[in-house]
């Protein structure tokens, strides 16, 4: 998600990172799935999941959902996933056809532009703590 910027982070600003970052999507998830967990409970029978991309033996793997909320046109997810530590790990999402990393790394790119890494950080740290979990953009 930092793209470039991964590279110029120290390794405490990396660990800080990657822990306020993962408890930031989490978080965000969970409160997405909260807020529509009525919905969805009352739709699951729209819940399609589509063949993935994976041959047996290959560490990558994507997985594509598609739902439907009341009222609301079928709305597609897909997850991207690597098969790493005997798990598979998912690391990109795409919504809509939307990737959530790429979306994730122009707004931090302009975040670290305006307010340095430690900015993009401390931003971090004061949303999980506030439990502001909506979509990071200004």
């Amino acid at each position: 998600v930092l793209g470039r910027h991964w590279h110029r982070a120290s390794t405490d600003q990396g660990r800080r990172f990657t822990r306020e970052f993962r408890t930031f999507v989490i978080n965000l998830y969970v409160n997405a799935m909260v807020t529509y967990s009525q919905e969805i409970v009352s739709t699951a029978d729209s819940f399609k999941y589509r063949p993935s991309r994976w041959l047996p033996g290959e560490n990558t793997a994507s997985v594509l959902m598609e739902f439907k909320l009341k009222g609301a046109a079928p709305i597609e997810v897909g997850y991207d996933m690597h098969w790493k530590e005997d798990a598979w790990k998912i690391y990109d999402v795409h919504v809509l056809g939307l990737s959530v990393v790429a979306i994730y790394r122009n707004n931090f790119a302009s975040e670290i532009k305006h307010h340095g890494l430690v900015g993009l950080l401390e931003r971090l740290e004061a949303k999980n703590k506030r439990g502001t979990f909506s979509v990071f953009v200004k």
